[in-house]
């Protein structure tokens, strides 16, 4: 755990941190000395993040505006403006923007040490210098590092159980 900041803060609507392609960082891990990272993004229409397990953190997702269809271990649910999606640690999930509208949410992982992961994922999503393959390669690596697994082989059970197919992952890679 790092060092607890010492002041009192307001991260004012549109400050914080910018974490590249994910959104930015308004409770940065060194804030409650890694036992919190909170961020805010937006899930475009059609952005989906396929079904993964943490095994490290817990996270809430707070729906801010749009909705958000969930799949919790299983379960599909439509979450809007004002839900929150519970997702202890060991529970698989999924999440995607099934509409034409954005989505915006705030993320809350606790213990808060995801904040180096998403800076890194933001940085690999943005890299012009890789090919798709090494991509890939790489964030599956970085998911490895962090204690976070994926389950390719059910994103058809989770996107097709209402009939929608999102468009691209959190990365920009076109599914459809």
């Amino acid at each position: 755990m790092t060092a607890v900041q010492q002041a009192a803060v307001v991260v004012p609507a549109g400050g914080g941190r910018v974490i590249e392609r994910i959104g930015r960082s308004k409770v940065p891990q060194e804030a409650f000395g890694g036992g919190l990272f909170v961020f805010e993004g937006t899930l475009e229409p059609g952005r989906f993040i396929p079904p993964h397990t943490h095994s490290r953190e817990d996270e809430v997702t707070i729906v801010l505006s749009g909705d958000l269809a969930v799949d919790l271990d299983g379960r599909m649910e439509v979450a809007s403006a004002g839900a929150y999606v519970i997702k202890p640690r060991a529970v698989r999930h999924a999440m995607w923007n099934h509409t034409e509208r954005d989505t915006h949410v705030v993320e809350i992982h606790s213990p808060g040490l995801m904040e180096p992961y998403y800076n890194e994922l933001g940085a690999l999503f943005a890299a012009t210098d890789l090919e798709e393959p090494d991509r890939q390669a790489a964030v599956t690596a970085l998911h490895l590092r962090y204690g976070i697994v994926y389950h390719p082989e059910l994103i058809d059970e989770v996107v097709l159980h209402d009939g929608r197919r999102p468009q691209v992952t959190l990365g920009g890679r076109r599914l459809a």
